[in-house]
This record gives structure tokens, C-alpha cells and sequence, in this order.
């Protein structure tokens, strides 16, 4: 039996409809309804000066681990400061480099070999008496009043936790320069949840915890999502403090980003289904609602992305019209993914660092999906640079 031509043309358009509200919820619907919520206003004590350990997790970081210790030993914060590293099965003398500056305020802890970031943290953690965990990454570099912002953001007693603000070096290729279009989208997003009152994750770069908040994690499930759920659980929220600013290099790399991209997302969709089951028995629904529109539609975005081009497609099997969008939007990914491989410099067309960046994310998005689907996980870590 036929298929009448006005049934695929309404099939047609419906898939395009869901697929195009589903990218309007997730870059319009939900930055406007962080921007017009009201600002959540929280007093500081700038008389709270705990003292703070800094816990970096290195794994073979020996070239930048040296820079990142007297970074934070420079940090200009007036309370009492210790720097922990714990090298996580490093083999590239990453301790040995850490010893070599003689402080007496840093540690080392060697850690024969690789247990994972989190058991790694938790062995720091362990090891440390400061009343607040700044946590940081090896390459990271903090601005030096990072650390005293974080710490008064967290002074107000509902403050569990705080993170900072990451900005990256300039792009070298197209797929930095697409990278810094994904942060002009991420960023404003990040500082406009902020002024809710609590954010849906923290930069894993830069941020600080009351020692008493800080979970025994599974190694699957990052801290950089699943800390802000818990605090909720708790009644505490988790702030944005854009005034502590770290410097990030890019992953200017096609392979390099597109592993970070899938482990990152991997990583981060496990981490929700370890959390919505404790915010929904907490009656979180704020929490989860946000983690749903913030988190789970844009890991999943490849979805929509799919859908609209299948219905491109059917309404181009029975109309002409349709042809001139076709090619447009398989042009835009033709034309992304030709100069990802280029490796072009980052003079392009923003149009085209956008249209690369946005494959990538796509791909490496389906295949977090594909691998966690099929049980997938992330428990150890390699660091992509």
C-alpha cells in the first residue's frame, strides 16, 4: 500500500518540530530561565580564614607539575596553605619532580599504581588537615587572589561548595577555535546558573569544598557533577565565584579532544544515574530538573541532530523545496568535519570552526551514548594533552 505524500510530510515535519524544540530547550528555554531568575544574594564573613590543602591528582604530569605547585604556593591567601600531590602510578618522575623544590608545606604521595583520579583525591584528602580541599588540575594556572575569592564564596554556612572560572589560551586550529565557541555558549551559562543560588557541576580545574562535604565517590562517577547533586541532598548549594580565574590550554588536537569529549561525557552520564536516584528520594526536583535540561538533553543533542536530518531527508523524498536544506546542513557537517581533518588554523571562518566543533561534539557525544548503553565506564584516567 502507498504511502500518501501529505502523511510524510507530516511525519516529516513533526520530527522536525520535536528536533527543533529540543535544541530550543537546551540553548534557549533554559539559559533565559537562568537569566530571569531572581539573584540569590549570600552575606561573607571576610574574617573566616581556614586553612586550605590543595589537592592535585597528577598522572605523568612531570612537565607542568613544578608550575602548578609554585602557582598555588604564590596564591595570595593569608590563611594557612599545604599542597598535596598525589601521583597516581605516574612513571615519568612526576613525584620526583614535585621533591625537588624542597617546600616544606607540599607533599607527595606516591601511589605505586593507577587506582583512578578519585581514589587517588581520596587518599590527598586522606593525608590533609586544612579545613577547606581546593581542588585543582596539573595545568592549570590560577590567577593569585583565586584561591582567597573561592575561600570568602564559601564562607555563608548553606555554601557547601565553590568554583571558579576557567578561561583557555587562544586557538591555534580550527578545533580550539571551535572549542572557544562552545565556552561563549558555556561560560555565560555557568555564571548566569550562578546567580540562581546553585550550580548543576563545577569546573574540575578549580574548586573548593568543606572538608566535612567532600563523598567517597565511586570510581566511575566525577565529583565535578556529583558534588553540587549530594550538597542539594543536604540542603547546601554549590556557587559560581567568576571573579577566580584560572588559565587552561586548549586541546588543540582533533583525536585528543574527541577522546577527552567521550570520556568527559561517559563520565558525566554515569555520574547522574548514580544521582538523580538520591535527589529524587530527597525531593530535589530543582536539582533534577536542572541536571535533565542543563545535562542530559545536551549529552544527548546527537539525537535531535539525527532526527532532523532524517526529516530533511523524507520531506526532500516528496518535495523539492526541502533539497536547498539538505545541502545546506550535510554541507555544514561535510564542510566541519574536511577541516577538522585539515587540522586548519584558527583564521577560518568562525561559520566553519563552528560547523567542525559541532561534529565533533556530536560524534563524540553518540559514542559516550553507544558505550554507556553497552555498560561502558571510565574508573582510570590518562590526562589528553
Amino acid at each position: 500500500m502507498p504511502i500518501d505524500d501529505n502523511a510524510v510530510v507530516v511525519l516529516a515535519l513533526g520530527v522536525i518540530l520535536i528536533a527543533v524544540a529540543w535544541f530550543a530547550l537546551v540553548f534557549v528555554a533554559y539559559p533565559l530561565s537562568c537569566l530571569l531568575s531572581p539573584r540569590a544574594a549570600r552575606t561573607r564573613d571576610p574574617k573566616w580564614l581556614p586553612r586550605v590543602t590543595a589537592v592535585v591528582a597528577a598522572r605523568n604530569e612531570a612537565a607542568s607539575i613544578q608550575a602548578r605547585v609554585l602557582d598555588l604556593l604564590g596564591q595570595d591567601y593569608p590563611g594557612g596553605l599545604e599542597v598535596v600531590v598525589a601521583c597516581d602510578g605516574s612513571t615519568d618522575g612526576t613525584a620526583d619532580r614535585v621533591l625537588e623544590l624542597g617546600r616544606p608545606n607540599v607533599r607527595v604521595l606516591r601511589i605505586p599504581r593507577p587506582l583512578g583520579k578519585n581514589a587517588a583525591v581520596d587518599q590527598a584528602v586522606a593525608e590533609s588537615s586544612g579545613e577547606v580541599l581546593a581542588l585543582s588540575d596539573a595545568t592549570t594556572r590560577w590567577q593569585p587572589d583565586a584561591l582567597g575569592r573561592m575561600v570568602a564564596a564559601l564562607s555563608p554556612p548553606d555554601v557547601g561548595c565553590v568554583s571558579g572560572r576557567v578561561v583557555y589560551t587562544r586557538p591555534r586550529t580550527a578545533v580550539g577555535a571551535g572549542f572557544g565557541l562552545y565556552q561563549r555558549f558555556v561560560a555565560p551559562l555557568r555564571e548566569m546558573e550562578g546567580r540562581t543560588g546553585t550550580l548543576v557541576s563545577v569546573s574540575g580545574a578549580m574548586y573548593a569544598v568543606r572538608r566535612e562535604h567532600w563523598p567517597k565517590l565511586p570510581p566511575d562517577v566525577t565529583p565535578d557533577l556529583a558534588l553540587p547533586a549530594l550538597l542539594a541532598v543536604r540542603g547546601l548549594v554549590t556557587v559560581y565565584e567568576a571573579g577566580a580565574i584560572g588559565i587552561e590550554n586548549l586541546r588543540e588536537d582533533l583525536r585528543c579532544e574527541y577522546r577527552a569529549r567521550v570520556r568527559i561525557a561517559l563520565r558525566g552520564m554515569a555520574s547522574m544515574h548514580w544521582c538523580l536516584p538520591r535527589l529524587l528520594r530527597a525531593n530535589r526536583w530543582g536539582m533534577v530538573a536542572r541536571l535533565v535540561f542543563h545535562k542530559f538533553l545536551r549529552w544527548w543533542i546527537w539525537v535531535p541532530n539525527l532526527a532532523l536530518v532524517l526529516g530533511l531527508l523524507l520531506l526532500c523524498s516528496v518535495t523539492a523545496w526541502a533539497a536547498p536544506f539538505v545541502v545546506a546542513w550535510f554541507g555544514c557537517h561535510g564542510v566541519g568535519w574536511i577541516w577538522m581533518q585539515l587540522a586548519s588554523p584558527s583564521k577560518a571562518p568562525l561559520p566553519v570552526a563552528a560547523c567542525s566543533y559541532w561534529v565533533l561534539a556530536n560524534a563524540a557525544l553518540a559514542h559516550a551514548s553507544l558505550k554507556m548503553l553497552l555498560g561502558g565506564r571510565i574508573t582510570h584516567w590518562n590526562p589528553e594533552r
